[in-house]
């Protein structure tokens, strides 16, 4: 087996942003799908995972084995997301120092760190296969070893304080000494040279994760409209109906109402998984005894409603209840749980996390489900809508999402109604007829309605107080002057380092960190004098504006800023994604003045950002048909990473949907161009193909 160093000063640059600062942030955290287009590695590209976009799979077939050159003298973390393949079939390596350690995950789920030839440490069996989860890990020079999980540490335990004594070798991802390769993909890798807190790992969990569409890993999804039709893409077939019928009512329209002691709905085959979210409307008419929602003989959902109660019960084994939250509830209530055994269980009401605790591990594999009671005879008596159980957990924004019926205006809900029967052909033909009619008045109004269009969704920038750090930097003052050229390069980067450096860090700038990058070669009292005389001038020009003040508290340097002053990075990362959309951004590249070599590192992150936002978005604008989005979100992604095949293929796709054929070959072939004078080689994917 042969190993191949495949990271070099390119990919890998020295942090040196922030001097002393540096040590803060991780000597690694590249983007592996990027990095991975440059070398051979076995790491493959996974170009559309439907929860994270691009991201990189492990691939077993290839020898080269991806290393990443260890900076770490003694404390380390790491931290990524992975998505495990063929989990319970054999174990695999996931990232190792060779003759020191090697993280694991075993075919038992449980996660694994191996002190070589000393000492394995294991978790419980806290690993589901097939969906992403944040793993990692921290280790002291002293020995002192956390492993996390999901951003909450699952097991402390110590291994010899020498253990980083010796010569240090690479840090190698996805395989090992005894060729245990894993199977499955990679996303987000960070390593740091330092031991990061509990709360650290929970804000790098928290600022990794990514809302996936609802109907993802979805098992069943009863609206209950009228009909026992499951509307996820399984499409399960009702087994028995006992007792259970249909009610109008007056709140949520046509309901599933269960109305005896005996009512219950049985569907089979479902798959459920080491993770499971039950979610439903409810309206019970018995308020005083325990209820069940749903189960089977392996896992069973209740609910007394008059302690606001959840329950959630593995016969024999473990009942774990929800405490009584005081909640004034009306007729109608929704309920949820998220399970991930061996780890946690969250309860939710009317999308609030109420409670959470600890969760032992699952037992048997029934795959049938019973809606509206339970093993126990704990018959649920009322009103129910828009049941759903999905073999993941969903996230505190998800679980919110699903209990504003978000659910309700999927497209794949709408596929699914388009094909509800024979009694829905009348009513087609007349929306057929009606969009017939539609399409021909917009064909001859084509250019006149694009007009309108334009008009309808567009905003222009504020043309007074105002700054702008994307592209060419401006600065437009209270009373509309422009006054961006008093702004001198080095106060424009002290102007930026003060409001972008907490984004980064979660900390204010202080007076070290200020000097050691605007002023890293003078001495100490030439970095005083300086940083003092500019200071001076940037609070003397920030009177020209509304809506800002600079403070210095607590040592440290920070912006008070209200929403009188427009900051055109601020507003772009605060403000939701569709709303950006509606603003002229062109170029979301922070300004030439700001590309000195002690800016890399933030700027990368920077990016890194904004990325992720314009990947989601195009993922929505896709899926939701909005081609015009999708043209502007596929643009500004081209604006940060100009040889992102994906974010081409996004443009061409909206350019041609929305017939501007001729456009799209012309920015294909300015990419074509452009990639092979950058890259030096000849751009692989033809224009017929590249769509996605």
């Amino acid at each position: 087996m042969r190993f191949v160093v495949v990271l070099f000063f390119i990919i890998i640059a020295p942090l040196k942003l922030f001097g002393q600062s540096s040590s803060t942030l991780p000597f690694f955290s590249g983007d592996l799908h990027s990095l991975c287009q440059q070398v051979e590695s076995n790491l493959k590209l996974n170009e559309s995972d439907p929860v994270r976009g691009q991201v990189v799979d492990f691939d077993n077939n290839i020898e080269n084995t991806f290393s990443i050159k260890n900076k770490s003298e003694s404390d380390i973390s790491v931290s990524f997301w992975f998505l495990p393949k063929q989990l319970e079939m054999h174990s695999g390596t996931l990232i190792a120092e060779n003759n020191v350690f090697y993280f694991r995950y075993l075919s038992n789920r449980q996660i694994q760190f191996n002190h070589y030839l000393k000492k394995n440490i294991n978790t419980v069996g806290v690993l589901s296969n097939d969906v992403w989860q944040h793993l990692g890990f921290t280790l002291s020079k002293k020995g002192n070893l956390t492993i996390y999980y999901n951003g909450d540490p699952v097991l402390n335990d110590r291994i010899s304080p020498d253990w980083w004594k010796g010569e240090k070798s690479n840090l190698f991802l996805g395989n090992d000494r005894y060729g245990a390769k894993p199977e499955g993909s990679i996303d987000r890798l960070k390593i740091w040279n330092r031991v990061l807190s509990k709360s650290d790992f929970k804000e790098d969990y928290r600022a990794t994760l990514l809302q996936s569409n609802l109907y993802h890993k979805l098992q069943i999804y009863l609206p209950f409209k009228g009909d026992f039709k499951d509307h996820s893409s399984k499409s399960n077939i009702l087994e028995e109906n006992i007792e259970v019928n249909f009610i109008k009512d007056s709140v949520r329209g046509l309901v599933a109402n269960f109305s005896s002691e005996f009512s219950a709905l049985k569907f089979k085959n479902l798959k459920f998984g080491n993770q499971i979210t039950i979610a439903a409307w409810v309206n019970p008419i018995n308020r005083k005894e325990i209820m069940g929602i749903a189960g089977n003989q392996d896992f069973s959902f209740r609910y007394m409603s008059k302690v606001n109660s959840l329950w959630f019960t593995v016969p024999n084994m473990f009942k774990v209840i929800s405490k009584h939250p005081k909640l004034k509830l009306n007729k109608w209530f929704h309920l949820a749980i998220t399970v991930n055994y061996n780890h946690q269980i969250n309860y939710y009401i009317n999308g609030v996390l109420v409670d959470r605790k600890k969760i032992g591990d699952n037992t048997g594999e029934d795959s049938d489900l019973v809606i509206g009671n339970s093993l126990w005879g704990n018959a649920f008596e009322g009103q129910m809508s828009q049941f759903a159980i999905w073999s993941k957990v969903l996230s505190k924004e998800e679980i919110k999402s699903v209990y504003e019926d978000k659910l309700e205006v999927d497209k794949l809900l709408y596929k699914s109604q388009k094909s509800s029967g024979v009694y829905m052909v009348f009513p087609i033909l007349i929306v057929l007829i009606v969009l017939l009619l539609v399409w021909f008045v917009l064909r001859k109004k084509k250019k006149e309605k694009i007009e309108i269009i334009g008009k309808v969704i567009s905003k222009e920038f504020p043309e007074k107080n105002a700054i702008f750090l994307f592209d060419n930097f401006k600065a437009l003052d209270k009373n509309g002057k422009d006054i961006s050229q008093e702004f001198t390069p080095t106060l424009v980067r002290l102007f930026s380092l003060i409001l972008l450096f907490p984004r980064f860090l979660e900390r204010n700038i202080n007076s070290t960190d200020l000097s050691d990058i605007l002023w890293e070669t003078d001495t100490i009292s030439q970095q005083k004098n300086n940083r003092g005389t500019n200071m001076h001038r940037l609070r003397k020009l920030l009177k020209s504006f509304d809506g800002i003040l600079l403070n210095y508290k607590d040592r440290k340097w920070v912006f008070e800023i209200s929403d009188a002053l427009f900051i055109d990075s601020v507003f772009y990362n605060t403000a939701a994604i569709h709303t950006v959309l509606e603003y002229p951004f062109k170029n979301l590249q922070l300004n030439k003045i700001l590309k000195t070599k002690n800016f890399d590192n933030l700027i990368l992150q920077f990016n890194e950002q904004n990325l992720e936002k314009l990947k989601l978005q195009c993922l929505y604008d896709v899926e939701h048909k909005n081609w015009w989005g999708l043209r502007k979100s596929a643009r500004l992604w081209l604006s940060i990473d100009p040889l992102s095949e994906s974010a081409l293929k996004y443009r061409i796709t909206a350019l041609q949907k929305l017939n501007e054929k001729q456009l799209a070959l012309s920015h294909y072939k300015s990419f074509v161009k452009y990639y092979k004078e950058t890259l030096n080689e000849e751009f692989s994917i033809s224009f017929e193909d590249c769509k996605i």
